[in-house]
């Protein structure tokens, strides 16, 4: 038992353990090829955060990325959106353009 969790690796934007090759957990390496770029949690942000849905407001008060969600809190209001952010949420949105086209705005 020591020696699998000895072989696990934290990925060093979601903060998840993960075995494998690579640098980034297997979501966020799709994180990475889709932003096509150092992958951060601002790139994160940028390209899956237009504005609170409560008010309107484009600034961010927090952002945490875990392996099951992308969470915002707004500035202007407080309220909290919890974005599901798994693996097959990503490989959703690309397979339906919708990250790609927000990656472009």
């Amino acid at each position: 038992m020591g020696k699998v969790t000895h072989l696990l690796k934290e990925c060093p934007l979601c903060k998840s353990k993960f075995s494998g090759k690579g640098r980034y957990c297997k979501r966020c390496a799709i994180l990475y090829s889709l932003l096509e770029e150092d992958t951060s949690i601002d790139a994160v942000l940028q390209a899956f955060w237009d504005h609170c849905f409560q008010c309107e407001a484009e600034i961010v008060a927090s952002v945490e990325l875990t392996p099951e969600s992308l969470t915002v809190q707004c500035d202007n209001c407080g309220e909290v959106h919890v974005i599901p952010f798994e693996r097959e949420d990503i490989l959703r949105y690309i397979r339906s353009g919708i990250v790609r086209e927000m990656v472009v705005d």
